[in-house]
């Protein structure tokens, strides 16, 4: 596929989903879900190659860094996978109705930070900075889907929290690092 037409395409899968989220799908919430999860595990896939590269070049207080959000990422894409897989078995017995219409926009708009997260480069940290920008705010979208529909997921909720704060924190170091022009 052709560059030029990778962000229109993304772009369509977005609102395609966020109209069968607002129409009601029965697997719309899994979508939205599954969505989010990917951008959150190429993140961390993402945190992982960065913490060997800068491990080799002497990095050490990033790589620290890389890691923690590694150990925390891992846990959180576990328990929504177990979210998705509880919301797809779920639609079986029971349509969702069109009731959460803004969580769902933002979930497809969050499908284009897929297009972020496959245009990294391992030693770029304005791509470093919007890649992680873009996992805390699917992790946020995550946190408020768990939030509105059950608090028996609790402990992803703690994971997807910690996560996201430290999401936040390495684009913070990124862009701090962009700063003084490294």
């Amino acid at each position: 596929m052709n560059k030029k037409y990778l962000l229109p395409a993304v772009l369509v899968l977005s609102l395609v989903l966020t109209l069968t989220a607002a129409a009601g799908s029965y697997f719309a919430r899994s979508f939205s879900l599954f969505a989010s999860a990917s951008i959150i595990f190429t993140a961390g896939l993402y945190a992982f190659m960065k913490f060997a590269a800068h491990f080799k070049t002497g990095d050490r207080e990033f790589a620290k860094a890389l890691a923690r959000l590694v150990i925390f990422i891992v846990p959180a894409l576990f328990f929504i996978s177990v979210l998705i897989a509880v919301k797809s078995a779920a639609s079986f017995s029971k349509p969702f109705g069109a009731d959460a219409g803004l969580t769902y926009l933002f979930s497809g708009i969050s499908c284009a930070g897929l297009l972020i997260c496959f245009k990294i480069s391992v030693n770029n940290y304005k791509n470093t900075a919007l890649t992680f920008l873009a996992a805390a705010f699917c992790m946020a979208l995550v946190i408020l889907q768990i939030a509105l529909q059950s608090f028996e997921f609790y402990l992803s909720l703690f994971f997807a929290v910690v996560a996201a704060a430290g999401c936040v924190m390495l684009a913070a170091k990124s862009l701090k690092r962009i700063k003084a022009g490294n």
